[in-house]
C-alpha cells in the first residue's frame, strides 16, 4: 500500500491541494473525484521541472495510490485510472522526451469521454425508466442527479 504522504510529496502546491479535497472528503462522487485524479496526473506531466522517468514514476504512484484507495471504494474510479495509465503509459515509456502537452491532451480528452459516458449513461436509464410508476433511488452520485435530471426533462417525475 502506497503512503498517503508519499504520493502527495509527488505533487506540486496547487495539484496537493487538489490531492487533499479529495483525501478529506471535500469533493464527493466517483464522477467528480475522477475528474480531479485527471488533473492531478496531467498536472505531474506538465510540470517540467521533472524528467520524463520522474514524470512517470509519480504518475504511477499517484494513481496507484488513488486506485488502492478510492478504488476500493468505487470501482468506477478504479477502472477510470486503469483505463488512462493504458492510455498514456506507454508514450511515458516510449519516449525519452516526450510531448507532455500532447499527454496531458490525452488525459483532458479522456476526461471528456468520462463525462459523455456519465450523460449518455443517464439518458439511457431515464429512457428505460421512462415507463416506470415509482423509481426507489437507493445511491446517490453526479450520475444519479444528473439521471433524475433527464427524468424531469422528459417530464416523468
Amino acid at each position: 500500500m502506497i503512503d498517503k504522504e508519499k504520493a502527495r510529496n509527488q505533487l506540486s502546491n496547487s495539484a496537493a491541494e487538489w490531492f487533499d479535497d479529495i483525501v478529506n472528503s471535500r469533493i464527493l462522487g466517483a464522477s467528480k473525484q475522477t475528474n480531479v485524479i485527471c488533473k492531478i496526473l496531467a498536472s505531474i506531466i506538465q510540470d517540467e521541472t521533472n524528467d520524463i522517468q520522474d514524470v512517470k514514476q509519480k504518475v504511477e504512484i499517484v494513481a496507484n495510490y488513488f486506485k488502492e484507495t478510492r478504488g476500493q471504494n468505487s470501482r468506477a474510479i478504479y477502472n477510470a485510472i486503469s483505463e488512462l495509465l493504458i492510455r498514456i503509459l506507454p508514450q511515458l515509456e516510449a519516449e525519452k522526451d516526450a510531448n507532455r502537452y500532447a499527454i496531458a491532451d490525452r488525459i483532458n480528452n479522456y476526461e471528456n469521454i468520462l463525462s459523455a459516458n456519465v450523460e449518455k449513461s443517464a439518458e439511457y436509464a431515464a429512457v428505460l425508466c421512462k415507463q416506470m410508476d415509482t423509481i426507489m433511488i437507493f445511491d446517490y452520485s453526479s450520475t444519479v442527479d444528473r439521471f433524475v435530471e433527464k427524468l424531469e426533462e422528459m417530464k416523468c417525475i
